[in-house]
């Protein structure tokens, strides 16, 4: 009796504790009882998945029960228990559509995601008329060529490259007088 018990629980680097009865850090031992129990809580997170654009894309999380962000949705998030690893997935309904690649959160750029914090992921995807304007300002800014491209099956194919052909060349002696 009167003797001085200190109780320690120790949780995981994903749970949280909390002491549930009797205050139970320190307790005296007396004549009445003393009920003490921990409680561990999971720390949990929200992931989120965006995309960029309304192209007809899918993102969604492997496994079931996860997210599943369709055709008619821009975003969607779920909780998860910390120290989870996600599947973050992107798929395109478009033919004429690539994806291009995960941004936000940097966990998020090799498609698993650790979940260890509030994340944000959002997919994107370009369109073959954008990806061959894009490649044309590219080859327009680099050169001062114009690329020629036609569309096999809804897939762009370069087929030459227009290259202007000076009156004079600068090492043509008639320039240098």
């Amino acid at each position: 009796t009167g003797a001085r018990v200190t109780l320690q629980a120790i949780p995981d680097q994903w749970n949280e504790i909390f002491w549930g009865g009797f205050d139970c850090s320190e307790v005296t031992i007396g004549d009445e009882d003393v009920t003490c129990f921990a409680i561990f809580n999971i720390q949990t997170f929200t992931l989120t998945l965006n995309k960029a654009e309304s192209y007809y894309g899918v993102v969604r999380t492997g496994g079931p029960g996860g997210i599943n962000c369709g055709l008619d949705c821009s975003s969607a998030s779920r909780r998860y228990n910390g120290g989870t690893e996600v599947t973050i997935i992107a798929e395109h309904t478009n033919p004429s559509l690539i994806f291009t690649g995960w941004s936000g959160d940097p966990d998020c750029d090799d498609g698993v995601v650790t979940i260890d914090a509030e994340k944000t992921c959002t997919a994107t995807y370009l369109s073959f008329e954008d990806l061959q304007f894009q490649h044309m300002q590219m080859l327009r800014n680099e050169s001062q060529k114009t690329p020629e491209f036609r569309f096999e099956n809804g897939i762009p194919r370069f087929i030459s490259m227009r290259v202007p052909i000076p009156v004079a060349l600068p090492d043509d002696p008639v320039v240098r007088s």
